[in-house]
Formats: C-alpha cells, structure tokens, sequence
C-alpha cells in the first residue's frame, strides 16, 4: 500500500490488520504476460531497500507465481485490465497479496510429473508460511495472499 493509503478494494477489518505491517508498497500492472518478470523485479528491489534479501528467493518465486496466476485469470474476465501487488513487511516476514478480476477461486492442482503446468500454488504452498484467498463482499475480482518468513 502506498503511504498508508488503504485501496479501496480491502475492507476495514483488513485495513487495520494492515496497519500493523510498517513496511508497505503497492504497484499496479496491465494484466499481461510481461508484467511478470516486473512484478518479481520489484519485489527483488524492494526487500533489498527493506533490508530483506535473506527472503528475496521465496518472496520472488511467490510473487511470480502468484501475480502469473491473476494474469491468467484475468484473460479469463471481460474488461480486465489490470492485476494489482501489495508487499507488506513486519521487518521480519513479508505478506504479498495480488488482486485479480476473476472472482473465481485459485485452484492447488495435483499436477502429474509430465504436466507442464498448474505447479504455481503447490510451489506458494511449499515455500510459504500459509496462504490463502478471499473475496471482499460487493466487489470484483479477488485476493490471493502468502505469507514467507524466515
């Protein structure tokens, strides 16, 4: 979130648990395939600025496959344009969360050993903390959030 402004897409109850997460950026990207390896750029560069390179492989690997997933999902939807990340730091673990216009709910697939995809959220389950996803009652879309830490 930038500046502690709270975006309109998270509730109250959320926002305040937010508030407890000092270190905080949000960045917003059109909903295509190059965004991607911005997406995981920037977290690289940010944990470097907060002093949290020790977490900058698995919050990368999250952040890649999550804001991959809300791409995909959002091809999916009429008029979707954009995908939205937000990094938050406690300076000791980092929260991402990444909105998607598609209010259908992240599938953890059981992919084969010769599947070429549908990996991404059995990767965030493993290197995360925990993770999950809500939707916010009334409006578009949904978030999908992991939690890394040391």
């Amino acid at each position: 979130m930038i500046k502690g402004r709270t975006p309109s897409l998270v509730s109250r109850k959320q926002a305040s648990r937010a508030a407890a997460w000092p270190l905080q950026d949000f960045l917003e990207f059109g909903a295509l395939s190059g965004s991607v390896p911005c997406a995981r750029y920037h977290a690289r560069q940010i944990l470097w600025e907060w002093g949290l390179t020790r977490l900058t492989e698995n919050v990368e690997l999250v952040v890649s496959e999550l804001v991959t997933n809300a791409v995909n999902a959002s091809s999916l939807c009429d008029n979707a344009l954009s995908v939205r990340m937000w990094l938050m730091s406690d300076k000791a673990s980092v929260l991402t969360l990444v909105w998607d216009a598609n209010p259908d709910a992240p599938l953890l697939a059981n992919p084969k050993d010769d599947t070429e995809t549908g990996r991404g959220l059995v990767l965030v389950n493993a290197v995360s903390a925990a993770w999950d996803w809500y939707a916010v009652p009334g409006m578009p879309g949904k978030f999908v959030r992991a939690l890394i830490t040391e």
